[in-house]
């Protein structure tokens, strides 16, 4: 059960500066316990607390999200660079689940296509009004990007992720131009102040129905950040609620301007126009976390519009306020001080007056999260039927003189939709709705009566942790997700899954030695165990519902069969009996070393053994520590204090790792505005910072190369990042190729095949084999005139000397490379080639290595031009192509590594895109650039590095 603390009011008072304690909310579990049920989905609030520990910026006591936008414009660009180096690594496997059922154990729901199979968190839903059939659905998920169906209303529907880019965004609307359908828009940034709430880049733009995006640069400011809602008029305004202030477009989103009305808070809570086919009436609320107001506007597209005030409002409390709309009907759901909807209102002449309604619930309707979940929308050929959600959803017939409950999340048998209500939408006149919450998405034909899932094939999941069978080549994994429960996973591929115990899926562990034995973890210290081979019987083992974490850290000693864990501050917890179908035995241990901190992650020792590394965070100074003889010390247990130096008081240490001895020791903190990586090779006696070239961004996981001590492979808020060479300051990272750029929270290792899994929190779970993440060392080269030819160097390291075969390779365009020789790798290291009579007046050369296996890795692309003597500028080599259509690829030199800004202009002067590249080496590089929604013309394209700026023109078709 949710308890308020004073940990939680002062995050919220520190993120959201209110003087109100926030949050004294209950969550759903005290729903269970009514109905005298134990498994449930729990609430926002507690994941938000450990999401803040885990990530704020120790320094400024807050996250800060504005970095992300810069950590996001170098992974892209290092990523095209990892693309290009090391072409054939990157083999990763996709395991989905693409759907689910539940298991024996699991939460009670419907189960397959045409039940209750559930994905993710989506807030955002637009129905294709091109589509004469109803079929075209693009939805948004929080973590997991843009999907689309064509075929959403057939029993065999699939769903099609669209933009990769957009993939880690937090998408809050999707918005159609009713003057020109083509024309779709997608905003992002979560606003309603959710400590974990995960910033966006501005607006996005289709001009093709959703099949290609590109933000809109006059969208880039911070204004644009944090938004609630976009709607569109009949002209193809675009007005768009943001936490700073109501904007408006008049030209398709080249430029924007601010038009609050006079007296309303910034923080827009809600935007709705009367019809999209005439003029249409504006609807505005203001007041997030603040009082809140309700105003309409009949010229919204005027230069000076006029907000009127209602006659007889509707009451303003200091929380928000959701409001649906059907000509001149409205409803209103204003959120009270307690996060609940105490009264629902009505108006039918156009908001000018407002009046109740009856209760809308014999119980709460929101659950006491009134703030993070809640939706209302009218029935475009019916004003007397409403749908409202909150925690399920309800439904009015006769225009608010009623209501009856339509959906159920906890009861498994009738009309199951998952929990927490985020969207809805009426379409086909009336005839079919879809609801969007924390589980997926949801179609009913009837009007709510049934609904059914429409979930398969939207890989979302959000997965905090992962675990293997010990079996080479056994496709099993477990896998804990938020708000979704713990998932078996069995297919070679991508496939379904069974949610084989319910409630949040924390930590998850398979016994390495009796893979029979496994364990899942709920919140806090409860437990799930099966040991029973072959069955998804799960019992439950309770530990304590009021200590440890949220989503507790956990280990278990596959040698001596105890699992380990956060319990209370200064403790930690050991369970001594996880096989045994008795009663639980554990106890918490007071250790010295911890301080006043809780373990923040906990790693068993594979060479000592009952050794148990434990790092922390809280209000005292960040620990690192190992416990010796951890399974049967005494309590007070002593602590070993291995802390490596520089970390910060709030540092959160997220995990510990060992590589081929005790000695080589790494780990990592997930925290912003930090050193987030630190290795050891004398046990912790003296540690290495290696964040060298990594953006600032949260760090989850870590391992070292199972070969090779000098290489680490991590998981970030970004994805997956390697390096080949642990050096320092100098440390170099890559993100992974073929890794999404999503948040990555645990790895797992299989020895017995070089297995690796990681768990994504928004794309599920992918693997492959450990040997082919890391690129191949140092394969760099150079080129140098010598007389009328040239002299080519190159130097490789690979783990397998002897094999494989090198091809030179050259081209006068940067783009398209022909062979000039092939030669054989031998022993050496270091490799040259001199070309003779060179008559090109630009050339450039790259080295292409294949090995025994067919992996291929590409070198650098050095240029050399025909001013043998002059000094190497930075210069756009070409554009293509030229003239394009949608999207270009833009090569141009740098002659020293930095970030490169460039623009590009219309003939009058006037940018009209712009944007940031990482030249992340010396030589030719080369980023793509998406021009579709650009009018056809001519236009210029600058890019600046240092003082040194380079202009070419294009045509756009």
């Amino acid at each position: 059960m949710f308890k308020t603390t004073k940990k939680v009011i002062s995050i919220l008072v520190s993120v959201f500066v209110l003087s109100i304690a926030l949050f004294s909310c209950q969550n759903h579990n005290e729903y269970y316990e009514k109905e005298g049920e134990e498994k449930g989905y729990d609430g926002p609030v507690e994941m938000m607390e450990q999401v803040f520990d885990q990530t704020q910026d120790p320094s400024l006591h807050r996250i800060p999200t504005e970095r992300m936008m810069t950590a996001r414009e170098i992974t892209r660009s290092l990523d095209m660079f990892g693309r290009q180096t090391t072409s054939g690594y990157g083999n990763w496997v996709e395991r989905g689940p693409d759907s689910d059922v539940a298991g024996v154990s699991g939460n009670a729901r419907g189960s397959t296509k045409t039940g209750g199979a559930t994905s993710g968190r989506i807030r955002a839903v637009l129905v294709d009004a091109a589509d004469p059939s109803f079929n075209t659905v693009i939805v948004g998920s929080v973590s997991g990007g843009l999907w689309r169906s064509t075929n959403f209303t057939s029993s065999n529907y699939t769903w099609t992720p669209v933009d990769e880019q957009m993939k880690n965004l937090a998408i809050t609307s999707l918005v159609q131009d009713p003057s020109n359908l083509s024309i779709i828009y997608c905003s992002t940034g979560e606003a309603y102040y959710n400590a974990d709430a995960t910033k966006g880049e501005g607006v996005y733009k289709s001009t093709d129905g959703g099949l290609t995006w590109a933000m809109l640069p006059s969208t880039s400011g911070s204004e644009f950040n944090y938004t609630t809602k976009m709607v569109c008029d009949y002209l193809g305004n675009i007005y768009l609620g943001t936490r700073s202030g109501l904007k408006r477009s008049t030209d398709k989103g080249i430029t924007w301007t601010t038009i609050t009305p006079a007296g309303m808070s910034s923080r827009i809570a809600d935007v709705d126009i009367s019809s999209t086919t005439a003029p249409g009436r504006l609807f505005v609320t203001g007041g997030i976390f603040t009082t809140q107001s309700f105003m309409y506007c009949d010229n919204p597209a005027a230069a000076s519009p006029t907000f009127v005030s209602p006659a007889t409002p509707f009451p303003s409390y200091n929380m928000r306020a959701e409001v649906a709309c059907s000509g001149n009907v409205l409803y209103a759901l204003p959120v009270n001080n307690y996060y609940e909807v105490p009264t629902i209102y009505k108006s039918v002449d156009g908001g000018a007056n407002w009046a109740t309604t009856t209760t809308a619930t014999t119980y709460s309707l929101t659950n006491g999260q009134g703030w993070y979940d809640l939706t209302a929308v009218i029935n475009p050929s019916n004003s007397n039927e409403v749908i409202i959600g909150g925690l399920d959803n309800w439904r009015s017939v006769n225009g608010g003189g009623s209501w009856s409950q339509i959906s159920y999340w906890a009861t498994g048998g009738v009309n199951y939709c998952h929990a927490d209500q985020q969207n809805a939408v009426w379409y086909d006149n009336g005839n079919k709705l879809i609801s969007t919450n924390d589980g997926g998405i949801f179609y009913s034909t009837d009007k709510g009566s049934a609904y059914v899932s429409r979930n398969v094939g939207l890989r979302i999941k959000q997965f905090y942790s992962v675990a293997m069978h010990p079996t080479a080549g056994t496709n099993y994994f477990l896998a804990g997700a938020q708000d979704n429960g713990t998932h078996q996973i069995t297919s070679a591929g991508i496939g379904e899954s069974v949610e084989v115990t319910g409630g949040d899926g924390g930590f998850v562990h398979i016994d390495q030695n009796q893979p029979q034995y496994q364990i899942t973890s709920y919140v806090y210290n409860q437990f799930r165990k099966n040991a029973t081979s072959g069955t998804n019987t799960w019992t439950n083992a309770n530990l304590s519902s009021s200590t440890g974490r949220f989503i507790n850290p956990t280990d278990y000693d596959d040698n001596f069969n105890v699992v380990y864990s956060s319990s209370s501050a200064g403790t930690y917890r050991r369970w001594t009996n996880p096989q045994s179908t008795t009663t639980p035995i554990s106890e918490e241990v007071v250790c010295s070393g911890l301080g006043t901190n809780m373990i923040s992650a906990v790693t068993i020792s594979p060479f000592t053994s009952n050794r148990v590394y434990m790092g922390t965070s809280g209000s005292g100074p960040s620990k690192l520590i190992y416990v010796n003889n951890a399974k049967l010390a005494a309590s007070p247990a002593t602590g070993i204090d291995i802390t490596p130096p520089g970390i910060p008081t709030g540092g959160y240490i997220s995990c510990i790792n060992f590589g081929s001895t005790e000695n080589n020791i790494i780990t990592t903190l997930s925290n912003f505005g930090v050193n987030n990586l630190y290795v050891s090779t004398n046990g912790g006696t003296a540690w290495t910072q290696v964040d060298g070239n990594l953006p600032d961004m949260p760090v989850y996981w870590v391992m070292f190369d199972p070969t090779n001590d000098l290489k680490a492979i991590i998981a970030t808020e970004l994805g997956v990042w390697t390096t080949d060479n642990l050096n320092g300051a100098n440390t170099a990272w890559l993100p992974s190729p073929g890794f999404p750029q999503v948040k990555s929270t645990m790895m797992q290792y299989r020895s017995s095949d070089g297995l690796l899994a990681v768990s994504t929190y928004g794309r599920g779970l992918w693997t492959q084999s450990a040997n082919t993440v890391l690129p191949i060392s140092k394969f760099e080269m150079s080129a140098a005139w010598v007389g009328n030819g040239a002299r080519v160097k190159w130097s490789l390291e690979a783990t397998d000397p002897g094999t494989g075969k090198f091809v030179l390779q050259s081209s006068v365009t940067g783009n398209d490379f022909a062979d000039v020789v092939q030669m054989n790798r031998s022993h050496a290291i270091d490799y040259q080639y001199d070309i003779t009579n060179i008559s090109s007046v630009n050339i450039f050369f790259r080295i292409k290595f294949t090995e025994i296996d067919g992996k291929v890795t590409y070198t650098n692309v050095e240029k050399l031009s025909n001013n043998k003597n002059a000094k190497k500028e930075m210069s756009i080599v070409n554009i293509y192509p030229n003239p394009v259509k949608s999207s270009f690829t833009v090569n141009y030199y740098a002659p020293v590594r930095g970030v490169a800004t460039y623009t590009i202009m219309d003939v009058n002067g006037r940018v009209v895109l712009s944007g940031r590249n990482l030249a992340a080496y010396q030589g030719n590089i080369t980023f793509v650039e998406n021009v579709n929604t650009l009018p056809a013309g001519t236009y210029i394209l600058s890019i600046k590095l240092n003082d040194e700026t380079s202009k070419q023109k294009f045509v756009k078709l």
